[in-house]
C-alpha cells in the first residue's frame, strides 16, 4: 500500500486471494533464506510451535482436561498463539450452577466464564475477539506445556496439543 505494508499468502491449492506458487519450494530447512524486495531473512525453527507448513506464522497449541477434585465438574481448555492471534476456549459442565466463574491460566485472572442453571459454560478470549468472542482481562504471558488453568474449581494443566496444528493454523489464517 502507499505505506510499503503488504501481505500475501502462496499455497499449492489457493482460495480466495491466496496466489499460486510460480515454483513450489523444494527442501525448505530451519536455515532456508527469504526475502521479498530488499527485505531478507532466515527461517528458523522454534521450539512449542506446531506447524501448518507455513514458516510465516508461528504458532503454539496447548490443551487441557478440566476437573474439580471436590466434585464432578469436568472440562476442556484448549489455548493457540500464533504472531497474529492469541486465543483461549473454555468449555465447562458441572461447575457452580448459573455463576460468573473466574478463568486463571497460572495465576493470571484473564477473565470470566458464566455458567447456566446445569453448570454448563463456553466462551472463547482473543486477543482480535469477533462475535461473541471476549478480549482477555489481562493477556497470559509465558503460558508452556506445564502452565494451570482454572475455572473456578475446575483446574488442569496444559500439555502439548499436536493435533491442534494444522487446525489451529487454518482458524488463525481464514478468520
Amino acid at each position: 500500500d502507499s505505506t510499503g505494508a503488504g501481505t500475501t499468502v502462496f499455497s499449492t491449492n489457493p482460495t480466495g486471494t491466496e496466489q499460486s506458487f510460480t515454483t513450489v519450494p523444494t527442501n525448505v530447512t530451519a536455515t532456508t533464506a527469504v526475502s521479498v524486495g530488499s527485505l531478507g531473512g532466515t527461517l528458523a525453527s522454534a521450539t512449542n510451535t506446531q506447524g501448518g507448513g507455513c514458516g510465516s506464522v508461528q504458532q503454539t497449541a496447548l490443551a487441557a482436561t478440566l476437573t474439580d477434585p471436590n466434585g464432578t465438574g469436568t472440562g476442556t481448555a484448549t489455548y493457540k498463539t500464533s504472531t497474529l492471534e492469541t486465543e483461549l476456549k473454555i468449555s465447562v459442565t458441572g461447575a457452580t450452577a448459573s455463576s460468573t466463574l473466574n478463568v486463571l491460566v497460572g495465576t493470571t485472572v484473564v477473565g470470566t466464564l458464566t455458567t447456566d442453571s446445569t453448570g454448563a459454560g463456553t466462551t472463547v478470549f482473543s486477543t482480535n475477539p469477533r462475535g461473541t468472542e471476549q478480549s482477555f482481562t489481562t493477556v497470559p504471558t509465558n503460558v508452556t506445556a506445564t502452565t494451570t488453568v482454572s475455572v473456578g474449581t475446575l483446574s488442569g494443566t496444559f500439555a502439548t496439543s499436536s493435533s491442534l496444528g494444522h487446525h489451529m493454523f487454518w482458524h488463525f489464517r481464514h478468520r
